[in-house]
């Protein structure tokens, strides 16, 4: 995962969305899930390096931009491309389901944003991960 972000940093995270997606993870320290998902993110962070940028931010050291972006639940993953929120994922998630979801983002015509309806095919043709996912 890159270096964290701050609430005073992020004014700069978010110009920097303009030219990579910006994968944000919201965590905190004490959650059971977050410390889950850091391998998986470590993976996709390895899959996706010439392609998204990858952060995170301390929800209890940053309420202010958690609070900015409704964080109520942890973790909370958000995808930011052009200064604006194109995706987001709740609570821990396999790593073959966020390549899935990261990838019907990046394939889509980016002029019009985000496609739910890609991500929901991406979900719907899940098939079971290989060994070792």
């Amino acid at each position: 995962m890159e270096a964290a972000v701050t609430d005073d940093e992020w004014a700069d995270l978010l110009k920097k969305s303009n030219d990579i997606p910006i994968l944000v993870d919201f965590w905190a320290p004490w959650c059971g899930p977050c410390k889950q998902m850091a391998p998986v993110l470590d993976w996709l962070r390895d899959q996706f390096s010439d392609t998204v940028y990858m952060t995170k931010l301390d929800v209890d050291e940053n309420p202010v931009t958690a609070g900015t972006y409704g964080i109520r639940s942890i973790p909370t993953l958000l995808l930011i491309h052009n200064e604006k929120v194109v995706g987001k994922e709740i609570g821990y998630k396999p790593k073959h389901v966020l390549k899935r979801w990261l990838e019907a983002y990046l394939n889509e015509d980016q002029s019009d944003g985000f496609s739910v309806t890609a991500h929901k095919k991406a979900l719907k043709a899940h098939t079971p991960p290989p060994k070792g996912d």
